[in-house]
Parts: C-alpha cells; structure tokens; sequence
C-alpha cells in the first residue's frame, strides 16, 4: 500500500517540469494519437524531445503497468525520445529497482529543477533504438488488428458505441471445456516472475482472451487490460520492446472509449499494443461461440 498522496505529488511533479524546462516547448498531459496513456510531459529543447513519465499510485504499487506504458510510447514517439522517469524519494526504492534501468534518466521530485537543469546542460543520454525490423513487424501487426476491428466493429466513429447486451463471462469449467487455459504471463519488470492475471482472462491457440466490462469507465479499463496484453506480447530490454506473442490478444468489451476529437484512437492504441478489441451481438452461450469464431481469425 502507498502510503503517501500520489496524486498531489504528481501534479506537483507535472507543474515543476513544465516550469523547469523554461524556454523548451512543452506540453503536459498531451494527447496521443496511438495512446490512451501517453507520458505525462513532452518537451523539446534544441533538437532533443524529452518525454517524462510521473507514476501513478497504482503503477508504484505495480510497475508492469509502468514499464507497459513506457513500451506503448517507446512505439509511438520518435526513436530518438529521451525518456525520463519521475519518482516520489526512498518510499519507493523497490519501484526505482523493478524500472529505472530502462529509461535514460531517472529524478527525483526533490531535485527535478535541478535535474532538468543538468540534462539540459549535458550531451543528450544515449537512448537505446528499437530495431527496424521490430518496428516493422509492430507496424504490420497493428495495421492488420486495426482492419479487423474496422470490418468487425463496422462504425466505430459513433460514440458509445455498445454491446446488444451485457457480455457473459465464461466460467473457468466452459472454457476449459472449449479448450480454453489459463495464462501463465511473466512480469515485464521480472520476466523469471509470473504476473497475476484477471479471472476472465485465458489462453486460446496461443494467443489471450480476456473479458471485460467496460460499461463505466471504458477508457480505464481498456487501459488495464491493456497491459495484460503488452505483458503477455512484449519483452522489455533497456527501454526497448520486442515482440514475443505472435498471436494478439482478444478483448471482449461491452463498450469501447470513444474520444469525440479521434473516433479512432482506442482502436489504434490497442492495435498498438497487439490489441483486437470485440464487441460480441449475441448473449449467453452463442456469445461465447462468437468469441471462438473471433479468436480463430485473428491476423497473425
């Protein structure tokens, strides 16, 4: 349990590199074509861009939910993005331990005046590039999810866009029934560690099914189950992602985040992350049969 006020800390955080990069461009809590959590600051200062990420309460308390967001941005921004990260002092030394290896620079709240102030005094760190081949491949695989979601979903500009009914979650004895297992998903910041996963979530052909329902607060969790599937799709090494799931994973939802300025920018965002989003028509057991049908045509 955190013990302390994250979110004051990391508005507090937000405000003081804003303030800190003085004369850079900045932008806080920007918008993302490809994300639904982008990191929390980007800056440009002479040539350089600085994207710093500020944890949540519930990315200290888990830092796979940390290291996926930083995966999903290293994906989407330029491969020349230094990456930061911000942390909160001693309290969360075990956090620092799991995460700060793969990102560029690491600073304190205490100091981030002064450590902005350093960085941009200094040569730019070395970031680690992502391999073309490994962008190549994630770019082929997110075009693919995102026309089979297109021709699935059908009209997925209309907001709130919904299921013909609440989706049924399958107990353990009916998937297993249909072939169904239960996932065995390392930790990104602990690959030798296995990551709890959601009761509804299961293995099918290789590749996660997971059932959510996402009627209240779509965007959040689309995001959490998201990083179910960055854990089970993706390594982590220095900061640089690699594929290791070739089959996507299938999210059943009931609903899915429609941003009214980008219809389009929770499909992409999954498609990003190896994502295929459903929302199953039919109920009860023909609910489960669509999802089979589903799984089986994923794009590989």
């Amino acid at each position: 349990m955190v013990a302390f006020d994250v979110m004051r800390l990391r508005d507090e955080a937000i405000a003081l590199l804003c303030r800190a990069w003085g004369d850079a461009s900045t932008v806080s809590r920007p918008d993302h074509p490809f994300l639904l959590k982008p990191p929390d600051v980007v800056a440009g200062y002479e040539g350089r861009l600085y994207a710093a990420f500020v944890a949540t309460r519930r990315e200290v308390s888990d830092p796979d939910v940390f290291l996926a967001r930083l995966a999903l941005a290293r994906l989407a921004l330029p491969s020349n993005a230094i990456c930061i990260a911000v942390h909160y002092g001693a309290t969360t030394d075990s956090f620092l331990k799991s995460s700060s290896h793969h990102f560029s620079a690491v600073l304190s709240i205490r100091a981030l005046v002064t450590g902005i102030a350093r960085l941009r005094a200094q040569p730019a760190p070395s970031t680690p590039s992502i391999p073309l081949d490994v962008r190549v491949a994630v770019q082929r695989r997110s075009d693919a999810l995102l026309e089979y979601m297109r021709h699935r979903l059908q009209a997925p500009e209309h907001a709130g866009l919904r299921s013909s009914g609440r989706i049924t979650m399958p107990s353990a004895e009916v998937a297993a029934a249909h072939g169904f297992e239960r996932p065995r998903i390392s930790r990104l910041f602990a690959p030798d560690r296995l990551r709890r996963t959601s009761r509804h979530a299961f293995l099918f052909q290789g590749g996660l099914v997971d059932w959510a329902h996402a009627d209240r607060n779509p965007r959040q969790v689309m995001t959490t189950r998201m990083t179910e599937a960055v854990c089970a799709g993706y390594t982590l090494d220095q900061g640089v992602p690699y594929i290791r799931a070739k089959v996507p994973t299938l999210l059943v939802v009931d609903r899915i985040p429609i941003n009214p300025w980008d219809p389009f920018q929770a499909l992409r965002a999954a498609a990003l992350a190896g994502v295929a989003l459903l929302v199953p028509t039919k109920s009860g057991t023909a609910q489960f049969d669509e999802v089979m049908q589903a799984a089986e045509a994923l794009p590989q």
